[in-house]
């Protein structure tokens, strides 16, 4: 490799494939296309062995953002808005904040100030007492009458 401080994006020219002794646990990169398009975290000295800790999808979301949240579902898709809480590349998890309510959850980072979040079945998050949960789902027929 090339010298590099955090936050270059590595591109074809700045690696090369060769061999190295390293141990398993250090988790090393075998292919190119492994970490092409992907963004240093720390510096890199040039020749040093690039392993999995020293990179990172390049960051999408900043904590402190405003960003989309998608809801995607059986061909439905809710968009609303939240605020970052951490930074995230894509495919991270994060926490963030809806601007409605100020409710925290998590969510994954899909593109540039985008998330999404994974819709379940309608649950009504409904603890009965006896430490079961109750899930609410609408029959086919209310489903096919709200699609339209």
């Amino acid at each position: 490799t090339r010298a590099m401080v955090p936050g270059d994006v590595v591109q074809r020219p700045d690696v090369k494939l060769g061999k190295a002794k390293c141990d398993a646990s250090d988790f090393p990169f075998h292919r190119l296309e492994e970490v092409l398009g992907l963004e240093t975290k720390r510096a890199v000295v040039e020749g040093q062995v690039l392993k999995q800790d020293d990179l990172r999808s390049p960051i999408l979301v900043r904590r402190g953002d405003a960003v989309a949240v998608f809801a995607r579902s059986a061909g439905i898709q809710v968009r609303a808005t939240a605020r970052a809480q951490e930074d995230g590349g894509k495919g991270d998890l994060i926490v963030v904040e809806s601007l409605l309510n100020r409710e925290r959850f998590m969510a994954r980072v899909s593109g540039i100030h985008e998330v999404e979040v994974f819709a379940q079945a309608a649950d009504a998050d409904a603890a009965t007492g006896d430490g079961e949960r109750r899930t609410a789902a609408l029959k086919p027929a209310m489903m096919e009458r709200r699609r339209r």
